[in-house]
């Protein structure tokens, strides 16, 4: 049970980040 709830906020990490890292590019990619 504690495993799964892990890998729960993994993937949402993981998938805040990733938006993180997008928002980054495409702003770096403008200027």
């Amino acid at each position: 049970m504690n495993e799964l709830k892990q890998e729960e906020w993994l993937e949402t990490l993981m998938s805040i980040l990733s938006q993180l890292i997008v928002e980054f590019y495409l702003k770096e990619k403008e200027s």
